[in-house]
């Protein structure tokens, strides 16, 4: 017997990437949003978790599965990195300031190898800044 809510929990979650989870309070990471299928908007979310694939956001903003977003990746004092991304799932949560957002999930679109290893290298270093952070302690 196989259980298909567990299967298609297990496939939503399931990442071809290292996922970095930004702990709250560390190092500040936000998308600078410049678009919403096509229409300016701007906006910076925080940053939930980032892989090479796609990142999860908290916003305030309402969007749509299949939602086009881009903007900018900025993490602590590194470079800014332009990505184009489509929403692929948005639930409603009480947020750490007890005030309803929204945690959204986003996967990279129009990736290329240059842009995959510029989030690779961006990852990498977070996580050596975040443990070296926690080493001294």
């Amino acid at each position: 017997f196989v259980c298909q809510i567990c299967v298609n929990f297990i496939m939503k979650q399931n990442r071809k990437a290292f996922r970095l989870i930004f702990p709250p309070g560390g190092l500040k990471a936000a998308f600078e949003v410049k678009d919403i299928n096509g229409q300016k908007y701007v906006a910076a979310w925080p940053i939930v978790d980032l892989s090479a694939g796609g990142m999860s956001i908290t916003s305030d903003h309402e969007m749509a599965t299949e939602s086009k977003i881009q903007g900018f990746i900025k993490v602590g004092t590194h470079a800014p990195i332009e990505v184009k991304a489509v929403i692929k799932g948005c639930r409603q949560q009480i947020g750490s300031t007890g005030k309803n957002e929204r945690l959204t999930t986003c996967q990279f679109i129009q990736m290329n190898a240059s842009l995959d290893q510029k989030i690779t290298s961006l990852i990498n270093e977070c996580q050596r800044q975040i443990f070296s952070h926690n080493k001294t302690k």
